[in-house]
């Protein structure tokens, strides 16, 4: 996914933020586009009813957005994973 992947997503929860935190205070949102999908009382089942509902029937390429209600959409990072081969040296001479 892109930086800009879950822009209209995260834009819609920003824009219903206080209604949300008011109304599903504690519990996860599912979010497609500019709708709210549903409203669930664990995350597992938030992305279970997204993979179900969103992801193989209607994202034509988009993902959607599981968060917990009231809390800031803080977009997620990928980070690049770094591995090494470890030789036989460098049990002899570790860095």
């Amino acid at each position: 996914m892109t930086d800009k992947a879950l822009a209209e997503e995260i834009a819609f929860y920003e824009e219903h933020f206080e209604e949300y935190r008011r109304k599903y205070a504690g519990r996860y949102l599912l979010i497609h586009g500019a709708e709210l999908i549903g409203v669930y009382q664990d995350e597992l089942e938030a992305n279970c009813d997204g993979y179900r509902q969103v992801w193989r029937t209607r994202t034509e390429g988009r993902g959607y957005l599981v968060l917990k209600a009231g809390e800031p959409a803080v977009p997620t990072v990928a980070m690049p994973v770094v591995t090494r081969t470890l030789s036989p040296s460098d049990a002899e001479n570790p860095t």
